[in-house]
């Protein structure tokens, strides 16, 4: 019986570490916008919600297109943030 009770306290344990391991609470929004003409990709955030992110969207958006740069896609993540914030192997 005590057996049974240990294995039940372990496997309960085991599973709350593997459930919170897996939760998305630390990690932020981040916008990734891609450009043409020159091709970039670029992130902004981090933010602390996708409402959030949304409304600083169109600003990011405006200023791209004010140095004339075409914008071919946006995507909206939760995720960790990226090793650089722009990308633009045309100028390497």
């Amino acid at each position: 019986m005590t057996g049974l009770i240990i294995f039940a306290v372990y496997s309960l344990a085991l599973g709350s570490v593997f459930y919170y391991l897996n939760q998305p609470y630390n990690r932020d929004w981040w916008l990734k916008v891609t450009t043409m003409n020159p091709f970039c990709v670029y992130y902004f955030g981090p933010f602390s919600s996708e409402k959030i992110a949304r409304c600083h969207l169109a600003g990011y958006q405006e200023d791209l297109e004010r140095e004339q740069a075409k914008i071919t896609q946006v995507v909206l993540n939760q995720t960790m943030p990226p090793a650089q914030l722009t990308i633009c192997p045309d100028e390497a």
